[in-house]
Parts: structure tokens; sequence; C-alpha cells
């Protein structure tokens, strides 16, 4: 892998960590705003508490 590769590769690395991390923030954010029989109807069963379950968690 050359030099410029594998800079490259670090960048868009860290932008898309970065993204990631605005993502769950403004995720976080709104999340108040849905009613929780809302969230129930929808079979959304995921907190915070069992974080594992949710998308995008390393």
């Amino acid at each position: 892998m050359t030099a410029l590769a594998y800079l490259l590769s670090r960048f868009f690395n860290a932008v898309a960590e970065s993204r990631m991390r605005q993502a769950e923030i403004e995720v976080r954010k709104h999340l108040s705003l849905v009613p929780r029989s809302a969230l129930a109807k929808a079979g959304v069963k995921a907190t915070y508490r069992n974080s594992d379950t949710l998308p995008f968690v390393k």
C-alpha cells in the first residue's frame, strides 16, 4: 500500500467515524420527541441499556 493510499484510507475512515458519531448524537437528541407508545407499536425494543442491539455499534 502506498503512502497516499494509506493516508486516503485513514482520512475516509476518520470522516466515516465522525459522521456516525454525529448521526448518533442526532438520534439521541430527537428520540425524546417520539412517544414511547409509538416506538413500542413500531417494534423498537432497543434502549441505551442494551445498546449492543442498535445498528452501527462496534
